[in-house]
C-alpha cells in the first residue's frame, strides 16, 4: 500500500489542482521509498522535486486565487508559507546526527495535506468553480 494515497474525496473539480496534487502525492511516496530504503541519493533528488513541485502548485494556486479575487487568498497564502518554512527550511537546520528529513516530517506532511485539501483547497475551489473555472 503506497504512503500517502490520492483518493476520489481529495478531488476538488479542478482538473489543474487536482493533476498536482496526485504529482504530489507520487512525488512524496517516492520520497518515502527512498527514506524507507536509505537511498540517500533519491532521498535528495526527491526532496528537491517535492520543493519545486510544491513551489510551482502554491504558485499557482495564488495565481488563481489573486486573479479570480478570492476573499480568502491572504490566509491560503501564508498557510502555504507557514508550511513551508516548518516542512523544509526548518527541517534542514536539524542537528548533524539527524537527518534532515524523514518519516517523522513525511506523516507530518501527509496529515497537512489531507487536512489542506479538506479545509482551505476545497473552499478556494468551490468559489472558483462558481466563478466559472473548472
Amino acid at each position: 500500500m503506497a504512503f500517502i494515497e490520492f483518493r476520489s474525496e481529495d478531488l476538488v473539480h479542478i482538473h489543474s489542482m487536482d493533476n498536482e496534487h496526485h504529482q504530489i502525492v507520487l512525488i512524496i511516496n517516492s520520497l518515502h521509498n527512498s527514506v524507507l530504503n536509505f537511498d540517500e541519493t533519491l532521498r535528495l533528488k526527491e526532496m528537491k522535486n517535492l520543493i519545486e513541485t510544491l513551489e510551482n502548485h502554491f504558485g499557482n494556486e495564488e495565481f488563481l486565487m489573486k486573479e479570480y479575487k478570492f476573499p480568502g487568498y491572504i490566509s491560503h497564502k501564508l498557510e502555504h508559507d507557514r508550511f513551508y518554512t516548518q516542512t523544509f527550511k526548518n527541517t534542514l537546520k536539524r542537528p548533524v546526527d539527524r537527518p534532515a528529513f524523514g518519516i517523522e516530517e513525511l506523516e507530518s506532511i501527509r496529515r497537512w495535506f489531507y487536512n489542506h485539501i479538506e479545509i482551505k483547497d476545497r473552499k478556494c475551489a468551490m468559489f472558483l468553480i462558481e466563478k466559472g473555472l473548472n
